[in-house]
C-alpha cells in the first residue's frame, strides 16, 4: 500500500537526529505494511485511525498522514 506523507511532515522527519527518524519512520513501516492494524478513532476524529500516535486515514490504496490534530 502507497504511504502518502504531507510535505510539513516530511520536512520535520527529514530533520531529525537519525535515531528519532528511526523510532518514526519504523511505526510508518509497520501500518504500511498492516493498515488495519491501528485502532479506529471515534467522535470528531471517526473515519482516521491511529497506531504509535500516528494518526492516518486508509483512502483507497493510499494510507494518508494526518498533518496535526490537538485538542
Amino acid at each position: 500500500m502507497k504511504l502518502r506523507v504531507p510535505d510539513e511532515i516530511a520536512f520535520l522527519i527529514k530533520r531529525l537526529h537519525p535515531e528519532l527518524k528511526r523510532k518514526v519512520r519504523a511505526p510508518l513501516h509497520f501500518i504500511q505494511n498492516d493498515p488495519e492494524s491501528g485502532r479506529a478513532l471515534r467522535k470528531e476524529l471517526a473515519g482516521l485511525r491511529s497506531k504509535s500516535r500516528i494518526i492516518y486515514h486508509i483512502h483507497r490504496e493510499v494510507l494518508e498522514i494526518a498533518e496535526h490534530y490537538t485538542s
